[in-house]
């Protein structure tokens, strides 16, 4: 049998090197064993996973050597990461790695709105120069106007991207042309604008996360 859909949400793991980081462990406990070759889909969301442990997960993630670094669809959604910058570094890694081969990742309401101006301009650049991703969900992290502002110039360079969620529970939105607006743009040149369905209905497209 091969494994193709692992999902671990929604279990309560918090030990400290625990399940998440025992997985992630593959390669260094498994002779032979250097990654999971037919996973194509991987949640790990709701979960309070300890910092050590995301942070090792983040790093299988690229590189030759992680174990998860094949996976295209990722599910990192309703955990705290932007807690921790060095937590965040390591996903600008990921994002960052010319090896990257994340297609789809969800990452609602992680606290994104928590993570520091300068780590928040890195972040940004690492998705506006990320190329395997295409779709992404970043909504309900409490981002304010200033980062949509800052996120929105660096997509700019972002060729890849193709679905975007962003709208509820952030301080901008896609508009209809696909470029990310700060609200306070929004709110006076196209509040009214009929939502566009490939950017902003995530609940119609949940069939096909």
């Amino acid at each position: 049998k091969t494994l193709i859909n692992l999902d671990l949400s929604d279990n309560k793991f918090r030990k400290k090197r625990g399940a998440l980081y025992n997985l992630a462990s593959v390669p260094l406990k498994i002779k032979n064993q250097k990654s999971w070759p037919t996973l194509t889909t991987l949640n790990i969301s709701s979960n309070r996973f300890d910092r050590e442990d995301i942070i090792h997960f983040f790093t299988s993630l690229s590189g030759p050597a992680g174990c998860f670094s094949r996976v295209p669809s990722i599910n990192v959604s309703m955990i705290q990461l932007g807690r921790w910058s060095t937590v965040t570094k390591a996903i600008v890694n990921v994002l960052s790695s010319n090896s990257c081969a994340i297609e789809s990742l969800s990452m609602r309401s992680v606290s994104l709105g928590l993570v520091s101006d300068n780590m928040w301009i890195e972040f940004s650049e690492s998705l506006g120069h990320n190329e395997s991703i295409t779709w992404l969900d970043l909504s309900h992290n409490q981002i304010s106007s200033e980062s949509t502002i800052v996120l929105g110039n660096n997509l700019l360079m972002n060729h890849t991207l193709l679905d975007f969620y962003y709208r509820h529970g952030n301080c901008g939105r896609v508009d209809n042309m696909g470029f990310l607006l700060p609200s306070c743009i929004m709110a006076t040149s196209a509040l009214n604008d009929e939502s566009h369905g490939k950017y902003e209905t995530p609940d119609e497209e949940v069939q096909k996360r």
